[in-house]
């Protein structure tokens, strides 16, 4: 897949001090990035519990639908195509 041994390593290192559910989450919020279901709440639960406190909770499926802007408004001249780039016309390259 192109990733070095070194990467996948470092990743793994990275994800294995994470707890099990923080990281299946996190993978779900990755692989929806090109996916048509943010509206499936029980896949991207809005209320995930991740420790025994109301304060460790997270919205996954807000944390997908970022994800999903923030792609959406990255507009770069090699992601973008050309007629949409052209007409956004941005000046400011950050």
């Amino acid at each position: 897949m192109g990733v070095t041994k070194e990467v996948a390593s470092t990743v793994s290192d990275l994800l294995s001090q994470l707890p099990r559910k923080f990281v299946r989450d996190l993978a779900t919020i990755c692989e929806s990035h090109h996916l048509s279901d943010l509206d499936d709440v029980k896949k991207y639960p809005t209320n995930q519990p991740y420790g025994p406190s109301k304060l460790e909770t997270a919205n996954v499926q807000y944390a997908a639908i970022l994800l999903r802007t923030t792609d959406l408004l990255h507009i770069t001249s090699n992601r973008t195509p050309s007629v949409t780039y052209h007409a956004i016309s941005p000046t400011d390259p950050i």
